[in-house]
């Protein structure tokens, strides 16, 4: 898929990786699409790397404060550390609020393991964008 869209969290640019519609049973047994349901994978720079939102999220994302967004920032990166896409949901925004911003130690550490990460030998250029 890979078109080009706004980060939900950073309204900076990012790339839609796919994206894919749930559907409801309603009470005749038909099954329904419904849009409110849509779950949208974004990889984006600013965010840390890739993770999935769904359409009824996306609306509050844009209202979170910039404490919220940096630790949801970290959270992201985290988890994509450990390989996961991380789906953000109300349940995650909820215990995001209640972690706290890393320290300019783990800030810097996390800078180095990346540093690493893109390298193979001392003296190599990292490119800091995807």
């Amino acid at each position: 898929m890979n078109t080009e869209q706004k980060c939900p969290i950073w309204g900076t640019a990012a790339k839609v990786v796919s994206s894919s519609d749930a559907f409801e049973e309603p009470e005749n047994g038909k099954a329904v699409l419904s849009i409110e349901l849509k779950t949208v994978t974004y990889s984006s720079p600013r965010a840390g790397g890739e993770y999935s939102v769904g359409s009824r999220i996306t609306a509050k994302l844009d209202a979170i404060n910039l404490d919220v967004k940096i630790k949801l920032t970290d959270w992201i990166v985290e988890q994509n550390r450990f390989g996961a896409i991380p789906e953000i949901t109300s349940e995650t925004l909820e215990r995001i609020k209640s972690r706290s911003i890393l320290s300019v130690f783990e800030r810097a550490d996390r800078l180095l393991h990346f540093i690493d990460f893109k390298t193979s030998a001392l003296g190599d250029i990292v490119s800091l964008f995807y």
